[in-house]
């Protein structure tokens, strides 16, 4: 299962459309920070499964904070990362995603991706998809409790 991971779109729903057109994915997670772009992209892709938490700057969405699930044989924790203090460290979200019994946190709010692994948990930051000269998004991809997590430049070069 190919699962696109984008967070922190703040309105550019284009570069997402881009890549969802470019990747053609199973499903689309939206980490939060303008969920309503989330929102305009399900109306784009009715068919396609699209999961998202609210960020810091969703104020009045009434959409969950955070979410976790098992997919594929794969536990997975979605948040923002604002509520774990993700830009000063990953320690307080490696124990709330191990709280879930999650093999893979994924979170935004930094703006910058990032891969690494704390307490046994993969902590996946997919970048932001609308923000900065180079903006960046993340392929999930699961198989029968396998998983593997690539970072893409939302302007790949053919």
């Amino acid at each position: 299962m190919k699962i696109v991971v984008f967070s922190d779109s703040h309105g550019d729903i284009a570069n997402m459309v881009d890549v969802i057109e470019r990747e053609h994915p199973n499903a689309v997670f939206h980490l939060g920070d303008h969920i309503r772009d989330a929102e305009e992209l399900q109306w784009a892709y009715p068919e396609l499964t699209i999961t998202r938490v609210v960020g810091n700057c969703d104020w009045r969405s009434k959409a969950r904070s955070e979410v976790a699930f098992t997919i594929e044989g794969v536990r997975v924790f979605l948040c923002h990362g604002h509520e774990y203090g993700v830009k000063s460290g990953l320690g307080a979200l490696a124990w709330r995603a191990k709280e879930e019994k999650a093999q893979v946190a994924l979170f935004g709010h930094t703006h910058q991706s990032h891969h690494s692994q704390k307490m046994g948990i993969h902590l996946c930051n997919p970048g932001s998809c609308g923000m900065g000269m180079n903006p960046t998004y993340a392929i999930l991809m699961l198989e029968k409790g396998t998983f593997r997590f690539i970072i893409r430049p939302v302007f790949e070069e053919a």
